[in-house]
């Protein structure tokens, strides 16, 4: 299987490809994946759906986006992923400025991984204080369907009533938070 997956990539670097989908097949060695947007890959999305991605495959994946200047949407929703890959994700895109979407549902993301998400995607405040991120950047988060609670809803609802709403769109949907909160959500179209 990874003969023919580094069949795969050496024809993606040769060619005129810019969107895959490789869902539902996992590897062995769920590290070859990053080997999809290392170098001069040419994609422009990448579906990694249902393939069994634990947080340390997604690590070496997830540095690989430092260097990758084309990416601008990936698709990991389905797998293992948890905090050692939000971890990785936000180390990722201090190097990063072309990924515009990522989609993290039904993985294994937790409250206080949500917060550190959606705080290193933020547009910086007035002041700086708050994000790292672009608000051009960074358009879309979806992590639906994962164990984010009242913090990382809140962290949404400040960003909806930010300086600019429309910055980051998280989606938030298969969750439960309290009435307050799921109003402003609801009111913002993330849930």
């Amino acid at each position: 299987t990874s003969s023919v997956f580094e069949e795969l990539v050496q024809l993606l670097n040769v060619s005129q490809i810019e969107n895959l989908t490789l869902e539902e097949n996992p590897l062995e060695d769920g590290a070859l994946f990053a080997k999809l947007v290392e170098g001069k890959s040419p994609l422009l999305t990448l579906s990694l759906q249902s393939n069994g991605i634990r947080d340390e495959d997604a690590a070496k994946l997830l540095s690989s986006l430092k260097s990758n200047g084309k990416l601008l949407a990936l698709n990991m929703s389905k797998n293992d992923l948890g905090s050692e890959s939000i971890q990785a994700f936000s180390a990722a895109m201090k190097g990063n400025t072309t990924l515009t979407a990522l989609d993290l549902s039904r993985n294994r993301i937790g409250d206080d991984d949500a917060v550190a998400l959606l705080t290193e995607l933020s547009p910086p405040e007035a002041g700086g204080k708050k994000g790292k991120k672009g608000a051009k950047a960074f358009v879309h988060l979806n992590l639906s369907f994962n164990a984010v609670g009242e913090k990382g809803a809140q962290e949404a609802v400040r960003m909806l009533e930010g300086d600019d709403p429309e910055s980051l769109k998280v989606m938030l949907k298969g969750h439960k938070f309290g009435e307050d909160i799921s109003a402003k959500l609801k009111a913002g179209g993330l849930i």
